[in-house]
């Protein structure tokens, strides 16, 4: 069995735990080490982001404030969100962007500045576009995570790769380490006086979704584990466009201010049923349940809906979109002629884990950051905000747990002896089968059109699954893996189906069609 020691453990190799781990090293003889499922700065979802990250910088834009940039954030979050974390967000997001360019991230430039970009629930432009033509489409985050990655390393920062954290050792009340596996089945002890948890948000749980495979909820379920508080778990935020044939890929709702349309297999348009006053210019939240609804109804076509584009005119699209329109033409489809699918998806988890503006959580020596950290969004989410939230909030919580460990001494009481992994090759239920069977009950019910019927069915799954755990097939590292993974999933799904429950009313992302309509303040 191999052990190790460090002073802030971050888990979660992506934008977040970079920038937390960047910040740690930063405080004098603090040691830092990032642990992560994958290759650090290659995995996780900040790497099939678009690059973009909204922020206000001073004298950018004339007219812009921090307060009408807070004031856009609640709008979008309908004024449920942590003020304390807004205010502290508006008032970083700049300085943060600055930060990146210093680390080596590029960004599109106006003459000698940043270029500002508008964008949907913004008052003024104030989305600033990394550039990433290195990368492939997919994979457009990479211009970000790349060079924080480079820059951690230089910085002294050790790489864990490929190690998966199952569990999290608290003693005394307070947090002391973690535990974990690597591919190849060996366990891993890991000492640490603070640990950052930056694992992301939790979109793999539902079937259809556009985050990477290693988003399985796994910071919540850790954190559930040792007591932390969980807040908005009920509001999950959906893509309405997600191309699923000819081949899978996130198509921009900025085609229908061109002329695009949905059309059900009835080949009608159905949009201003749902938004009659706004139609295909309607906001994400309607658009996907308006296309949900359609495929619920027996409507849908190949598990969507038609995205019709024979209005726009071929060199507007080539123009407009060029990068689409390529790899569009590379597969042979002519978007103006050939049937393109689309359904919505999971994309952005709004909840997570309680924190203050510093990240830390009500359990001693335990943070959390970005997408695992909830409060910032409120009910739905402001776009372009998470990368710059993974930045701030990070760079916060690096720096507050590595003057944590300036200020405590290891425990190290915990004695952990065993090398091998517990699997269970007599257990009779396939481990792959349940989590599909899980994704599955959690897109019909939990996604997004809820109801009291829909939310106690799904409920009352989740808790057949959880008493049948001992009883699930395990006979590799990988399935064991696999199986924490879905321990982690199983969490999360009963906090997010619990909080649904209890709200009763529709706001921001969460959609009740029994209570459609939203509650006062």
């Amino acid at each position: 069995m191999e052990k190790f020691q460090t002073d802030v453990l971050i888990i979660g190799g992506g934008l977040a735990g970079l920038s937390a781990a960047i910040a740690g090293s930063d405080v004098k003889d603090t040691k830092v080490a990032i642990v992560s499922k994958g290759k650090i700065g290659s995995s996780g979802n900040t790497i099939v982001s678009t690059g973009c990250l909204a922020g206000y910088i001073k004298d950018r834009i004339e007219g812009d404030s921090e307060d009408i940039f807070a004031q856009d954030i609640l709008e979008a979050g309908d004024h449920i969100n942590n003020r304390e974390m807004v205010t502290t967000f508006v008032e970083k997001s700049g300085e943060m962007l600055l930060r990146l360019q210093k680390y080596g991230v590029n960004f599109l430039q106006d003459k000698d500045k940043l270029e500002a970009h508008s964008s949907p629930g913004h008052s003024f432009p104030r989305v600033f576009q990394a550039i990433s033509n290195k990368y492939p489409y997919s994979l457009q985050g990479m211009a970000i995570t790349q060079p924080l990655r480079k820059m951690a390393k230089e910085k002294g920062v050790k790489f864990l790769e490929g190690i998966s954290i199952y569990k999290l050792i608290k003693e005394k009340d307070q947090i002391t380490g973690a535990l974990g596996l690597t591919k190849d089945g060996q366990q891993i002890v890991i000492y640490a006086k603070a640990i950052i948890l930056t694992t992301g948000g939790c979109g793999q749980i539902f079937a259809n979704n556009n985050n990477t495979n290693d988003i399985t909820g796994d910071s919540y379920g850790l954190a559930q584990s040792v007591g932390a508080n969980l807040k908005d778990m009920e509001f999950m935020q959906f893509y309405p466009t997600m191309m699923v044939k000819p081949f899978k890929l996130a198509v921009t709702t900025t085609l229908f201010s061109l002329g695009a349309t949905l059309l059900n297999k009835e080949r009608k348009t159905f949009i201003t049923k749902y938004d009659p006053k706004n139609g295909h210019m309607t906001t994400r939240d309607r658009m996907s349940r308006a296309i949900f609804t359609e495929i619920k109804e027996g409507r849908g076509i190949d598990g969507g809906v038609n995205l019709d584009c024979s209005k726009i005119p071929e060199e507007k699209f080539k123009e407009n979109y060029p990068t689409l329109y390529n790899l569009l033409c590379k597969a042979n489809i002519n978007p103006a002629k050939d049937k393109i699918i689309v359904t919505p998806v999971a994309h952005f988890f709004m909840g997570g884990i309680e924190t203050n503006k510093s990240g830390k959580t009500n359990v001693p020596g335990l943070w959390a950051a970005g997408e695992a950290a909830g409060g910032l969004h409120g009910a739905n989410r402001l776009s372009s905000n998470a990368l710059t939230e993974a930045v701030v909030f990070g760079t916060l919580a690096g720096e507050d747990a590595a003057q944590y460990c300036q200020e405590n001494k290891y425990l190290n009481s915990f004695v952990f002896n065993s090398g091998k992994i517990i699997m269970n090759p007599k257990g009779d239920l396939n481990l792959k089968e349940i989590r599909q069977n899980l994704k599955e009950v959690l897109w019909t019910d939990v996604a997004i059109v809820r109801s009291e019927e829909g939310l106690k069915r799904a409920q009352k799954k989740v808790g057949e699954i959880i008493n049948n755990l001992e009883y699930i097939h395990t006979s590799s590292s990988r399935e064991v893996i696999s199986f924490h993974e879905l321990k982690n999933s199983l969490l999360t799904a009963k906090s997010i189906i619990r909080a649904a429950l209890l709200r009763k009313e529709s706001r921001g992302a969460h959609y009740r069609i029994d209570y459609p309509s939203k509650n006062q303040l």
